[in-house]
């Protein structure tokens, strides 16, 4: 399936909308992500300019907790001190 979506994802006439909860399928075969966060969409763009949004050069996961959870991120810094 993913080789079929990767050759139909290539082409220029064709959108693919698929919903995974699996980041890294999304990862390997997006031009561009949305990301829906309580029922309304919270970004929308390619994996690099989600990067830039929020300043993460992580993997699709890393970015979708920053964007999705930023709270918790936030409260692992501030149990550690922020040296982690």
């Amino acid at each position: 399936l993913r080789r079929v979506l990767k050759r139909l994802a290539e082409r220029d006439d064709v959108t693919i909308l698929m919903a995974t909860q699996l980041p890294e399928v999304a990862e390997s075969l997006a031009h561009r992500v949305a990301v829906i966060r309580q029922g309304e969409l919270a970004a929308f763009d390619s994996i690099e300019g989600l990067r830039k949004t929020t300043e993460c050069n992580g993997s699709l996961q890393d970015i979708l907790e920053k964007l999705i959870h930023p709270e918790t991120l936030k409260n692992i810094d501030r149990y550690f001190g922020n040296g982690v």
